[in-house]
């Protein structure tokens, strides 16, 4: 089986391969954060950092939630935790890739 996507020639010119459809945002940034800091393999850390992109994802816009936290023997160095992706239409975990062991 194989899955194919048509040729939109014209939709990077006009710029229409950039909108997402506002209908499908329930979820903003602020809640897309809580919703990634509550998974249990970040929730006993202490997250320092975060960068949110808002995105296409295969079945509506996402947001992708990079995470840092403070490393345990060193607590004023950042460690990369990872990422996790969230629907931005009803919040829920789309992927996650969380490695919390980088904070040794």
């Amino acid at each position: 089986m194989k899955v194919s996507r048509p040729w939109r020639l014209l939709e990077p010119v006009t710029g229409e391969d950039k909108v997402l459809d506002s209908s499908k945002l329930q979820v903003d940034s602020n809640r897309a954060l809580e919703i990634a800091g509550s998974q249990p393999l970040v929730k006993n850390l202490t997250l320092r950092a975060s960068q949110l992109w808002l995105l296409h994802g295969d079945l509506g816009p996402v947001w992708k939630v990079k995470l840092w936290a403070a490393k345990l023997r060193h607590p004023n160095d950042d460690a990369d935790v990872g990422v996790v992706i969230i629907s931005a239409a009803d919040g829920s975990i789309v992927k996650t890739d969380l490695h919390p062991n980088s904070v040794d």
